[in-house]
């Protein structure tokens, strides 16, 4: 496995299905579930991605406000709507820096019809936002530390596409920050990519269309004449064994 190069559609969307997540998952994780289309499938999935993040976190604050906690007790009906808290208010309430936070007032209380909230509601919200995209990436970049530790591959790539990915800058940072944790030793170069999914499909078709029409072909065998270039030329093959970095292209968690 080590000496060839190789692409690797995660995909792993579905991992925890039988239930190695259990002990991990939350009160509002459960509920994300049980009120999906597809009930105990894709746990991982709805752990991680864009998707679910702000359905996460939407439960989470109406809990709070059922036990007083947040906004003096009311969300109003819209905020009850499932998946209105979409993630990328999550996104904007985490980047939120200014002074009385007022990107987080006005996105609580003018887009999603909130009708108290304080400087004290915006700071937890943005806490508790802050805590489960953060959690959502750890668990990203643990899948991917799986995967680097299975190929066991000092320098690889990595493609990710998905909303979540590409526009949410500090979910990227937690990826990257808790991957250097896991995988302290490995090279790891990421690339975005739009229709990822697709195009890796599409580069792993060809590459085993190729390989099966070359396992095909006659092959001629014959001696080489003897060369002044030969250091270089041995040089050259040994270049080529090693290989290029092999891609890890990562599809399921970090889209949206």
């Amino acid at each position: 496995m080590q000496n060839h190069p190789m692409v690797i559609n995660t995909e792993f969307g579905a991992f925890g299905n039988n239930g190695c997540l259990n002990d991990f998952r939350t009160l509002y994780d459960l509920r994300v579930d049980i009120d999906s289309m597809n009930p105990g499938k894709q746990v991982y999935e709805k752990m991680i991605s864009g998707m679910y993040i702000g359905e996460i976190c939407r439960i989470a604050c109406i809990d709070f406000a059922k036990q007083g906690v947040f906004f003096k007790g009311e969300v109003g009906e819209k905020f009850k709507t499932k998946y209105i808290f979409e993630t990328k208010y999550v996104s904007a309430i985490v980047h939120d820096n200014t002074p009385n936070l007022e990107r987080i007032h006005y996105h609580l209380h003018y887009d999603l019809d909130i009708p108290n909230v304080s400087r004290q509601d915006c700071v937890a919200v943005q806490q508790l936002c802050k805590a489960v995209s953060k959690r959502a990436g750890k668990f990203a970049a643990l899948g991917l530390a799986a995967i680097i530790k299975k190929i066991n591959k000092e320098k690889l790539t990595i493609i990710c596409d998905g909303s979540l990915y590409l526009n949410f800058a500090k979910f990227r940072d937690y990826i990257t920050e808790y991957l250097s944790i896991l995988s302290p030793s490995a090279e790891v170069k990421f690339i975005t990519a739009k229709d990822a999914s697709g195009r890796g499909a599409a580069l792993v078709a060809a590459t085993s269309c190729r390989l099966k029409s070359q396992s095909s072909s006659p092959v001629l065998h014959r001696k080489p004449a003897p060369s002044q270039d030969a250091p270089a030329e041995k040089g050259k093959a040994a270049s080529a064994k090693n290989g290029p970095m092999p891609t890890v292209q990562v599809t399921g968690a970090a889209q949206s």
